[in-house]
């Protein structure tokens, strides 16, 4: 995720941003002997914005293929994952669709069995069936600096300028691909202490709002253990 942003935030300024060689807006820290001037992008911290670690935001199921090589003996196949009842599909030889009498699945172990073998042939057989996925959500606020350091205080202002005209000309591709950019401040440094040798830099700190998404698969209910209540 951070790398992604970084690149996207790299990739418009090499666009729009005239001052800078392409070469010298980069990700990695500069070190020392850099030539100037230069664009450095980095992540700096990140907070997590949810109440909780990790939300439910979705619920959805997913399509998947198993593709078997017939034997002319084999009945039984096991599926790669546990299907959700009924099967989308079972094909064999390919595109030709098979009806429910011709198999019987056991959900809880995931096999299909065939009654009558599928005859002898590489990929004739196709297993098309959903599984249930859990998307869990992180909302995050991260912030980055976009580091500019010139030879002297006029360019490096110059350059800082240049800076955020090209985040505003790159502001729609920025957000295609799913960054938004926020300027909250800036400030200078030292190159003494962070930057090339005899540099003038300034940072422009930014926000960039951002989710983080994982699919987990849902547990398939094996069974309902139904008891009587017990009398008192």
């Amino acid at each position: 995720m951070f790398n992604k942003i970084e690149a996207a935030i790299i990739e418009v300024l090499k666009e729009n941003l005239e001052k800078v060689p392409k070469g010298s807006i980069i990700s990695e820290r500069p070190g020392s002997g850099a030539k100037l001037p230069l664009v450095h992008v980095t992540n700096v911290s990140f907070e997590v914005k949810d109440s909780g670690f990790g939300q439910s935001v979705e619920a959805k199921d997913t399509l998947l293929e198993d593709v078997f090589s017939g034997d002319g003996v084999q009945r039984e196949f096991v599926l790669t994952e546990k299907p959700l009842r009924p099967l989308i599909s079972v094909e064999h030889p390919p595109k030709r669709r098979r009806n429910e009498s011709d198999y019987a699945v056991d959900y809880r172990k995931g096999v299909i069995a065939f009654r009558i073998p599928p005859t002898e042939g590489e990929d004739n057989v196709k297993v098309r069936y959903s599984k249930p996925i859990e998307v869990k959500g992180l909302k995050l606020e991260l912030n980055y600096h976009i580091n500019v350091w010139a030879g002297d205080e006029a360019l490096r202002d110059e350059v800082t300028v240049g800076v955020m005209e090209a985040m505003l000309r790159g502001e729609s591709k920025l957000n295609e691909s799913g960054v938004y950019l926020r300027p909250t401040r800036g400030f200078n440094m030292d190159s003494a202490d962070v930057g090339p040798k005899g540099g003038f830099g300034k940072t422009i700190e930014c926000t960039v709002e951002a989710e983080m998404r994982v699919e987990i698969p849902y547990p398939r209910m094996e069974e309902i253990d139904l008891k009587r209540p017990e009398r008192v």
